[in-house]
């Protein structure tokens, strides 16, 4: 029996790395940026397809996670290109409004001293790499839209790949529309706004055909393709769901795909921090999250959702600023998306379903 280390899960992409990866090759461009949703196979894709294939073209690929050093970005990238002396910002211990407590916080004069660190010792590497072309790819890039404190890391990133254009690329990718987007739109500290942005497309029946393939080979008995077809969408295409489903009826030596997913889904909502989540949000935040998740498309500042919202706020009318403050917190914190238009969509497929399945479809009263 293969360990679970040894069994070739990973679904080649490749049609999708060459994709990324042509713009570069050619010169048409300098900077991708790449939208998943947490969980959708961003990374794995970059790291086991992307970076293969770029590597084999004769680039130089350097993977930076800003999730590696989620107080210091500029930690992620001296891990990333190896450094081996570092100069820490000092931080002070200062008390936090609102967080019942204290925590670290970089002063603003720190991180801009960090960051001219982290800009010699990246252009220290590059120089190193002068012969032949360098691919970053800056994963969870939104992280940097999340704390001012980490625009000068934001004026770095442009600097440098201003100064190495025609040798140094990029592309950036993150699980946060909104946040990603903002990197590229904010006036203050654009990064590129004429970067071409894509989407990750979602899997379809093929990954479920490699995957099924995959665990029969491994010595499991085999599942029905259409069963496992229906329990892939019913699990949003998701394939890390997918997967550890998979492995789960593995480890039980079972093959009842149905079944199992009905205990994995009731399993993840058992585990779930939406309910959490949701309850630490204001009246008027839970309620537009509410109508977000039932119909992409609601007009959020009509007279209806207007008197919706003063109903359940006990008030006699909601002004626009309120939704727009309440709109604004829900970017921040990444739970919504603004796609354009005026239409807003839930970030996270597990938080959508949450809604959904608490509060149904029809609009009404949270409880």
């Amino acid at each position: 029996m293969q360990l679970r280390s040894q069994i070739p899960w990973h679904y080649p992409r490749t049609a999708v790395a060459q994709g990324l990866l042509g713009p570069f090759a050619s010169g048409l461009t300098q900077v991708q940026a790449l939208f998943a949703p947490r969980r959708m196979g961003k990374t794995e894709l970059v790291r086991q397809d992307l970076t293969p294939l770029a590597e084999e073209a004769g680039f130089t690929v350097v993977y930076v996670s800003f999730w590696d050093a989620v107080d210091s970005p500029g930690d992620s990238i001296l891990r990333a290109i190896g450094a081996t002396e570092r100069q820490m910002s000092s931080s002070h211990s200062i008390s936090v409004a609102g967080t019942g407590g204290s925590r670290n916080v970089s002063h603003e004069r720190d991180t801009e001293t960090h960051a001219v660190t982290v800009s010699q010792a990246l252009r220290a590497y590059l120089d190193q790499k002068s012969d032949s072309p360098v691919l970053l790819l800056l994963d969870e890039v939104q992280h940097l839209a999340t704390r001012p404190a980490f625009e000068p890391y934001l004026y770095m990133l442009r600097t440098v790949l201003d100064e190495y254009k025609g040798r140094v690329y990029a592309l950036f990718t993150g699980s946060s529309r909104d946040q990603l987007l903002s990197l590229f739109r904010r006036r203050n500290a654009p990064l590129f706004s004429a970067a071409n942005t894509l989407t990750l497309p979602d899997l379809d029946s093929e990954f479920v055909r490699h995957m099924l393939a995959v665990f029969e080979q491994s010595g499991s008995p085999a599942i029905d393709e259409e069963d496992a077809i229906e329990v892939f969408h019913g699990l949003r295409r998701v394939p890390a769901h997918f997967h550890n489903l998979l492995q789960a009826m593995k480890a039980a030596g079972r093959n009842d795909i149905k079944v199992a997913a009905q205990e994995f889904l009731q399993q993840m909502a058992d585990e779930s921090d939406a309910a959490s989540v949701y309850d630490g949000l204001a009246l008027i935040e839970r309620t537009l999250l509410l109508r977000i998740a039932r119909n992409r498309s609601a007009a959020l500042y009509s007279d209806s959702n207007k008197q919706l919202l003063a109903k359940e706020l006990g008030q006699e009318h909601v002004a626009d600023y309120q939704i727009q403050h309440a709109l604004r917190r829900l970017r921040r914190d990444g739970l919504v998306s603004n796609i354009g238009h005026g239409q807003y969509v839930i970030e996270d497929p597990e938080m959508h379903d949450w809604l959904i399945n608490e509060f149904g479809t029809v609009d009404g009263r949270p409880e």
